[in-house]
């Protein structure tokens, strides 16, 4: 693995942590997304999520860009692909919930710009 691709990926996990841990934030009772963020944090393999991500999140790509609500509706199911679990984090869940408003519904967006940004640099670089 290159060192543009462990950059990448680094810099993706720890997107991927700071998300989490914003999400926590907004609902700190739930227990599906502790469990998610020790997951990615202490025990999935990186390159493994990025594959999740590369194999779940980048066909939505223009929903993304469009803000389209389905790709939060139809729940892409990220994480419990990842090391064949049930699920772990429900993104449709985390959408319809009342406490989350358009503020936050606007950061989570931002966030799936970046995570998208890492998976175009990930397969650009990845030999």
């Amino acid at each position: 693995m290159s060192t543009i691709e462990i950059t990448i990926l680094s810099r993706f996990k720890t997107g991927l942590v700071q998300f989490l841990d914003e999400l926590i934030k907004w609902m700190p009772d739930d227990e599906e997304l502790i469990t998610t963020r020790i997951l990615v944090q202490d025990q999935l393999p990186i390159d493994k999520l990025m594959m999740a991500f590369i194999e779940n999140i980048k066909p939505h790509e223009e929903l993304i860009a469009k803000r389209k609500d389905s790709f939060f509706l139809n729940d892409p199911d990220v994480f419990s692909r990842v090391k064949n679990q049930s699920r772990v984090l429900s993104l449709k869940k985390l959408w319809q919930n009342p406490n989350f408003t358009k503020d936050d519904k606007d950061k989570a967006w931002n966030w799936m710009d970046f995570f998208v940004r890492c998976i175009n640099l990930y397969i650009e670089h990845h030999k």
